[in-house]
């Protein structure tokens, strides 16, 4: 009898969801810890939470009209590969 854990499926899939989470989570912690240590002002930081906030819900609905029409799978790895390097020019 086969588990999942021997599913190669299903180990690419958890692997690339526990990097991923990995990713987010730490870009989550050391981007904010970053402005703050860059402009040492908690009032910007704000800001850029306040324009990330408003950018986040102007761009989700037509961002979602448009991922219905395009291929998922092959969008969400572009946008991943994006977010790689635009972090990493910080």
């Amino acid at each position: 009898m086969r588990t999942i854990w021997g599913n190669r499926n299903f180990m690419l899939y958890f692997g690339g969801q526990t990097l991923s989470g990995l990713g987010t989570t730490i870009t989550n912690f050391a981007v904010p810890w970053l402005l703050l240590r860059v402009t040492g002002s908690s009032l910007q930081l704000g800001f850029a939470f306040a324009i990330e906030t408003i950018a986040y819900l102007a761009a989700s609905l037509p961002a979602g009209v448009w991922m219905d029409m395009h291929n998922r799978r092959r969008t969400m790895i572009f946008a991943d590969i994006a977010r790689l390097f635009l972090l990493g020019e910080l």
